[in-house]
This record gives structure tokens, C-alpha cells and sequence, in this order.
């Protein structure tokens, strides 16, 4: 995946792999090599966006699929093949467990076209109230998100001013409190009775009885600012309920407007999406810094003479010490696994949804108002926030 975010490095990273020899940087050898081979078939650089989950057949043959844009068909020099038009690419296939690798490709490509248009639109410039679910498999925790917006935890809008004031935030911390109610500002209330709105919204949307939804907490450790245009509040379940095991039955993914993506899929689309500029850089860094670590760690464990041992061991902890810097960089990003470490912590004390859904509403809203909201047809640009 992060490849996938420096297409102009595959070359350069594969002939670093090629020095050496774990079984591991092997394989990553041959997924390089695959892709300046379809590189240079395509004469096309930019391969595009990775598709979530890789594409399998009852024989065991697996597809890593990606999407791109190509706005001139002239710029792809696709030998012995030709384009198609939509209309016949998009015949529905009737899938069997007998059905080859090339069907099950072929029956997917409306499914990605679309994931790749929706998961790299922004939200329109507000703030949300954001629901986080997950999906723990054997080898994997997965985010509940929606079709349309997929880069994005479901939400509903809460009002279009992204800031939050102290005087607000201090206010929503509060509703726990008997009096809290007494000593309030004009500007507090309305602040909660959008949010209580909001809430009401979502949980509708989310299909959550309103006995379920008392039992809901606020993450109250800060409200998430994407960029200077997009913040968010999130809400989570009880820690009983805040990740589905396997074999236990969720009425939330069973539906079909709603998709489970692994935690490092859905970091990646969103952080591009709103943080583009941080996740290259990252990407590239951290590719080049972990191979010459394991370059370094090599020479260190082959010297001989206390001389070569000195400056080994000088070079692995120079490389050891800014991998350890940048990850604190990419932390301060990653605002997703503080909240997955407060939704999964049965001891930790928050607010319950409770205290926000049972003070009165005076604000008019409909129920179907700013749910799932697409941004408008313009890109607006923003400065990348801090995010944790």
C-alpha cells in the first residue's frame, strides 16, 4: 500500500530489495517487479489507487487490482488490446465456486470504478458527528464505513463551522453533571442541541434502538481536526460492542450500502484523502529508511574487526533513531488508533449518549437532513490539520 502512494519509486526500492535475501523482501522483490512490468506495458507511470481487498477464485489464484483515471486514452500504449465501452464491461456475471480468477475480475470492475470515485471526495467544509464500528476477523480488525464515503466513518452533519470552542467542548464534556444545564450559555445550548440533533440522525441511519443508543459513548479526548474545513466528533459503542467477533450477527453488515475495510486500508484512502502530501513523504521515508535498516543490520551482524562493528552498530541506531522519529510523526497523524484504543477500553471513564439524547431539542432539522452528505463537484483545498 504504501508503494501504491510513490508509483515514481518502484524502480529505485525494487533494486534496493534485490540486496537481500529474507523471504519476506523476496516477495516484496517480486510485487515490485510486477508492477514495473505492468509499468512498462502500460507506459503508464501512476498505476493508480490499490482496491481494497484482493480478488480470489476457488482455486487458490489471487488478483491485487488497481483503479486509475486516464483522461486520454492515447496516453496508455496498450499492445495487442483495445478499449472497450462502459456499456459492455458492465454485463452482470452470475458467479459460481467454479468460476475462474478473469470472471471474478471482470464481475468487480463496476465495484471498483465506483470505490475509486467516492473514496477520494472530501466532505463539504463543516463539522460531523462520526460513527465508529468494527470487525474483528482472525488476522485482521476492519472498519464499518459507508459505500458512498468510503474514506470516511459514517456521519452526519452536525453544522457547517468546523471549530469547536473551548466554551462548547466544555460544555458537550459536561452533560454528565445534574447541573449543568443551570449555568449554560446561549451559545452552549444551541451547540447541543445541533449535536443531540446530529446524534439522533445517525443512530436513525445506523438502524440503532434508542435503548442501544443510550448505552453509546462520546470519544471526549478531543474533536478531530482534519483540515481548516472538515473536523468530527466520534461516537462508539459500549467496549462489549464496539468490535463484532467472528460468528456473531450484525444487522449493520449484512446491509448493503454499508462495507468493511482493514484498519491500514482505510488510514491510507482517508489520510490521502484529506493529508496527501504527509502520506507520500511517509510512504517514500519509511520504504527507504526500513531497507536501509535491514541493510545496516546486516552489515552490523557480518563485521569482523571492532572498527567495522563500531561503525555499524553507529549506523543502525542513526537509522533505528529516525525511523523511531518519523513514526512519532505518523502517530501524530493517525488520530484512528487513539480512538480504537478508547472505544476497545472497558475501564476508561466517558461520556454515555445518554446524557446528550435525553436533553431537549429546540432546533428544527429533518431526519434524513445531511446524512452521508457528498461534497460538492468542486475540490476545495485545504491545509492538512493535525488529526491526533
Amino acid at each position: 500500500m504504501r508503494v501504491a502512494c510513490t508509483w515514481d519509486d518502484t524502480k529505485c526500492l525494487k533494486t534496493l530489495m534485490e540486496e537481500h535475501t529474507s523471504s519476506t523482501i523476496h516477495f516484496r522483490t517480486k510485487l515490485l517487479l510486477a508492477a514495473l512490468q505492468m509499468q512498462s506495458s502500460l507506459c503508464l507511470q501512476d498505476l493508480g489507487q490499490l482496491y481494497y481487498k484482493p480478488l480470489r477464485d476457488s482455486q487458490g489464484t489471487v488478483v491485487i487490482s488497481t483503479i486509475n483515471y486516464v483522461k486520454s486514452p492515447k496516453s496508455v500504449s496498450v499492445l495487442n488490446s483495445r478499449w472497450l465501452p462502459m456499456n459492455k464491461v458492465f454485463k452482470k456475471a452470475v458467479l459460481s465456486e467454479e468460476s475462474s480468477i478473469s470472471d471474478v475480475l471482470m464481475a468487480s470492475i463496476q465495484d471498483q470504478i465506483n470505490y475509486h470515485q467516492v473514496s477520494s471526495l472530501k466532505l463539504g467544509r463543516g463539522l460531523y458527528l462520526a460513527y465508529l464500528k468494527m470487525q474483528s476477523s482472525v488476522d485482521m480488525i476492519q472498519l464499518v464505513v459507508s459505500t458512498k464515503t468510503p474514506n470516511m466513518l459514517p456521519h452526519c452533519k452536525v453544522r457547517d463551522n468546523p471549530h469547536v470552542s473551548a466554551e462548547e467542548w466544555q460544555y458537550l464534556k459536561q452533560q454528565h453533571l445534574p447541573d449543568v444545564l443551570d449555568n449554560a450559555s446561549e451559545l452552549q445550548r444551541n451547540f447541543l442541541e445541533l449535536v443531540t440533533s446530529a446524534a439522533k440522525r445517525l443512530f436513525n441511519y445506523m438502524d440503532i434502538s434508542n435503548e442501544d443508543a443510550n448505552t453509546h459513548r462520546l470519544y471526549d479526548t478531543e474533536v478531530i481536526e482534519l483540515t481548516d474545513e472538515v473536523s468530527f466528533i466520534v461516537i462508539c459503542p459500549s467496549a462489549e460492542f464496539s468490535c463484532a467477533v467472528p460468528g456473531q450477527r450484525e444487522i449493520l453488515l449484512q446491509r448493503g450500502d454499508l462495507i468493511s475495510l482493514p484498519i491500514q486500508v482505510f488510514e491510507m484512502i482517508h489520510l490521502n484523502t484529506y493529508q496527501s502530501t504527509i502520506v507520500q513523504k511517509y510512504c517514500k521515508l519509511s520504504c527507504l529508511l526500513e531497507l536501509d535498516a535491514a541493510t545496516a543490520s546486516h552489515l552490523h551482524r557480518e563485521a569482523f574487526s571492532n572498527s567495522e562493528v563500531v561503525i555499524a552498530k553507529e549506523r543502525l541506531a542513526r537509522l533505528q533513531d529516525l525511523q523511531t522519529k518519523l513514526e512519532t510523526l505518523w502517530k501524530s497523524v493517525r488520530w484512528l488508533a487513539d480512538v480504537i484504543a478508547f472505544a476497545r477500553d472497558r475501564n476508561i471513564g466517558s461520556i454515555l449518549m445518554r446524557h446528550v439524547l435525553e436533553k431537549e431539542v429546540g432546533v428544527s432539522t429533518s431526519p434524513k437532513r445531511d446524512l452521508l452528505q457528498l461534497p460538492p463537484p468542486k475540490v476545495i483545498k485545504s491545509t492538512p490539520g493535525r488529526g491526533s
